[in-house]
């Protein structure tokens, strides 16, 4: 039977800067409920010999990361996705489906950056991560 990974067991890092700065990546510690998106582009390819029926190819990969973290004024993970956000500046992303596992890492910006306050529950912010322009590719790690 295979192993299933619970998903604690995900991990998350972050490094300000981008992937080519300097210093090493920070386990995100503060983020809750983590999804990554994955999703292709689609590109035609119907031909008259696929009749009546409309085929088309992946293209292009488009990667999101989505999560929630706690509103903390003091925890620095929080301020460094703060600071980040309104200074339109770049985070390497690492994202790993669990410790020593397989992942893909890139240059991120946050496009989402939304404050929730509800009454039966501790403020969060649910942060959208985008790959963006950077002299470093995406890759699997």
């Amino acid at each position: 039977m295979a192993d299933v990974l619970p998903g604690y067991d995900g991990e998350l890092y972050y490094k300000v800067g981008g992937q080519a700065a300097g210093g090493s990546y920070v386990l995100l510690t503060n983020a809750t409920d983590v999804t990554q998106d994955q999703s292709a582009s689609e590109g035609g390819s119907t031909t008259r010999a696929s009749k009546p029926y409309s085929t088309s190819e992946p293209l292009l990969i488009a990667l999101q990361i989505d999560f929630e973290m706690i509103v903390d004024s003091g925890d620095t993970h929080y301020a460094a996705f703060r600071t980040a956000f309104y200074a339109k500046t770049m985070l390497g992303i690492q994202f790993y489906d669990e410790n020593g596992g397989e992942g893909i890492q890139a240059d991120y910006k946050i496009h989402k950056f939304q404050h929730q306050q509800p009454l039966d529950n501790v403020q969060k912010v649910s942060v959208m991560l985008k790959p963006c322009r950077s002299d470093t590719a995406p890759s699997l790690i």
